[in-house]
């Protein structure tokens, strides 16, 4: 069983490698707290401009949080 599980995550471990991925960050806040007059920027190079890409935004939160109000 121990053997399985082994594979298994080194199976989920190299799927999960994606190298259509452009671009990949993750930003945290200082002691959790993001203020509204508080911007983040990303910047990156797009090298091929006639493929088509897909945006992805993940925010991640929890109920910790006064507002649950997101504007982007």
């Amino acid at each position: 069983m121990l053997r399985f599980i082994f594979f298994l995550t080194i199976v989920v471990g190299l799927a999960a490698c994606d190298k259509s991925r452009v671009y990949e960050t993750n930003q945290d806040f200082k002691n959790g707290i993001w203020k509204s007059t508080d911007t983040l920027r990303f910047d990156f190079n797009i090298a091929d401009t006639s493929k088509r890409y897909n945006v992805i935004l993940n925010v991640r939160n929890t109920i910790d949080f006064e507002t649950v109000r997101l504007f982007i």
